[in-house]
Formats: C-alpha cells, structure tokens, sequence
C-alpha cells in the first residue's frame, strides 16, 4: 500500500509543483501592474499549495486569528513543509536561503513565487534585503519568515536570528508570531522523522517516505498580539518568547480530531 501511495502521490506532487511557475508566468509577462502581479503570484501558490495537501493527504488545522493584511510574521521552522501549509494558509512573500533558488526543479519553482532569497553569510545580502524588506512595508506586501535561520525535529525553538528583523525594528512595523507542529497518527512513523526535514536528510528520500503515510496533521496557531521594538535583538527575543508560549512539541502521539 505504501508503494502504491507513493506512485500516485508523487507525479501528482511534481504536477502541483510545475503549475505554479506555469501559472504564473503567461500572466506576469502581460501584467505589468505590481499589485496585479503580487496578488497572482500568492493567489496561484495557495491554489497549487491547497492542492498538494489534498494530494499528500495532510489535514491542517488552524489556530487563533490569522494576522490582518499587511504583516510579517515569524515562526519556528520544521521543514519544507512549513512552507507548503503556511503559503496554502495566508499570500504572503517568504524569505529563503539562496541555496533553494539554485535546485533543479524546485529552484525553478520556487523562482516564481513571492520569495525573497538571502545569503546568511553575506552581510551585504543581509544589507540588501533588509531594504527589499523596508520597501515591502512601504509597498504593504506581507511577509513570511523563520528567523532560527534552520530546521528542527521540533524538540525545540532555537534562539532567532535578529538580523532579518531590522527593518522592521526600524520603520516600527508590528510584527505577528505562530508556531506550528506536525503529528502523525499511532503506529505510523514518528512526525519528527517523517515530516520534519532537518539536520543532513537527503531531500529525495525524505520527500518518499512522506508520500508512504496514509496522512499526517499540521497545527498552525497564531498569536493575538503583534510585537514592535526599535532594538531588533529584544524584538527578536519577544518574538521567540511569542513562539514559545503556543509552541508544540512535535509528536506521533495523542491526534485531535482535526476537520477536513
């Protein structure tokens, strides 16, 4: 059965994958309205995001109120999937590591979507996205980020990284907070190793032995309050504290009974 999951799951996926840039694109090159082009490119990314749950057949579950158009919002970081439900759950630009945009494939994807690519290591990249960041906020885009700078199994929330964070500290722009967590059911492999992407797993084989689960639950929660610091350290401090406050360790354990 898991094999069979996996061979109708996983052309599925990469058929959901292509119809992003492939919807995208044709409208892009004769729309040449920014606003027009932003509201495409996220209206696509959700449609496409929507449907590769339903494919995989993850059921994602929503907590607290979503932050109000424009925002920026940090969370902990999981794995690629954290994407996928995030982007299926509110439009918005992501920030990710330049490295993504260079894969085969998702590289090309990923490419055609809201996403800003930054180069941690570079302190000129950082530089210059903090004013894409500054114009986004001007522009009232919102914006998605994990400011732990990687993935976890999720037995923690690592200390967040502040400098994406100083454009937002500068133009005293509230910045919203949520956390989310992955559950699989009973008997089935443990989320942390099925879901989660992290450390040195290989993306391929990863991806693989998720299509092999029957289904698996994500809970997003969002946060009420919305957080401003003109020093980007202590708002970067709140904002874990924030994340921390509704974070959920990640489980096989103890599903709730979330609606389709």
């Amino acid at each position: 059965m898991e094999t069979l999951r996996v061979c109708l799951r996983l052309p599925l996926v990469f058929f959901c994958l292509a119809m992003i840039p492939i919807t995208i694109h044709p409208v892009c090159l004769f729309v040449r309205d920014a606003d027009r082009q932003y509201a495409w490119k996220c209206a696509m990314l959700q449609r496409w995001t929507r449907a590769m749950l339903r494919v995989i057949g993850a059921r994602v579950e929503v907590k607290g109120e979503r932050p109000p158009d424009p925002f920026i919002l940090v969370s902990n970081h999981l794995g690629y999937m954290d994407i996928i439900c995030y982007a299926a759950t509110l439009p918005s630009y992501f920030i990710s590591k330049k490295e993504v945009g260079e894969w085969a494939f998702v590289g090309w994807v990923v490419r055609s979507t809201p996403t800003l690519f930054v180069d941690r290591k570079n302190h000129k990249d950082l530089v210059k996205l903090e004013d894409i960041i500054s114009g986004l906020i001007q522009d009232r885009r919102s914006l998605i980020f994990f400011p732990e700078g990687t993935s976890t199994k999720g037995s923690e929330v690592l200390p967040f990284m502040s400098s994406l964070l100083e454009a937002p500290a500068r133009e005293a722009f509230p910045v919203s907070s949520g956390s989310i967590t992955y559950r699989t059911e009973p008997g089935a492999p443990p989320a942390h190793e099925a879901v989660c992407w992290w450390g040195d797993m290989e993306f391929m084989g990863h991806l693989v032995n998720l299509m092999k689960l029957k289904t698996f639950y994500a809970t997003i929660t969002f946060g009420s309050e919305r957080h401003t610091h003109s020093d980007r350290k202590e708002l970067a401090m709140a904002l874990r504290n924030a994340v921390l406050s509704r974070f959920v360790p990640v489980s096989s354990e103890e599903v709730c009974n979330i609606p389709s």
